[in-house]
């Protein structure tokens, strides 16, 4: 199954998505991309610093997993208490987002609607441009405006910030439709 966004505790919450895949990676140095310059500290073990965001869209606060009165559209990140994502429940992973490039937090989960046309604002104000009007977990353009983005399926692509916020039409209501890449569920052509 797909790890937690973190199992409760904190911002240095020991079982952290990036903790729970370390063993695997071997090293806290990948957790830092070499142009991320705002960075707030070294990764280590127990830290919450890295460089990237895991897609947590729709499994925080008001949005509970698996409740379609709130939002039917699950992330790979599951909440911090209650069950797992299973890899085999991601409908489409070569096109769902599992990790990319993050602005001072362990995960992305700004909810998909809250912007003027039902998907998350882009805040052109700062350079590097984010996905999000507050600054920490935002996504952002930190390469040449492209996000490296780690999808489902394991590979790793260039995103524009635009392209990650394409709107699907999973949902009837503009204020409820989600941004296709941060779903599990296969979207329609």
């Amino acid at each position: 199954s797909m790890p937690r966004k973190s199992s409760g505790g904190g911002g240095n919450d020991p079982s952290m998505w990036l903790h729970s895949v370390q063993p695997y990676i071997k090293s806290y140095q990948l957790y830092k991309c070499p142009s991320d310059t705002k960075i707030a500290g070294e990764p280590g073990p127990g830290l919450a610093y890295t460089s990237y965001s895991a897609n947590a869209i729709g499994c925080w606060g008001i949005l509970k997993i698996g409740d379609p009165q709130y939002w039917p559209y699950t992330p790979p990140m599951s909440e911090d208490i209650g069950g797992t994502v299973i890899v085999a429940a991601v409908e489409a992973p070569s096109t769902t987002v599992q990790l990319l490039e993050g602005s001072g937090f362990q995960y992305y989960s700004h909810y998909a609607g809250d912007g003027t046309d039902g998907i998350t604002p882009v805040n052109s104000t700062v350079d590097p441009r984010t996905m999000s009007t507050i600054g920490v977990g935002s996504v952002i353009e930190r390469h040449l405006g492209t996000i490296n983005t780690l999808f489902c399926d394991g590979h790793v692509k260039a995103m524009k910030l635009d392209a990650l916020r394409t709107q699907g039409e999973q949902i009837g209501t503009t204020a409820d439709k989600a941004m296709t890449y941060f779903t599990t569920k296969a979207d329609p052509t």
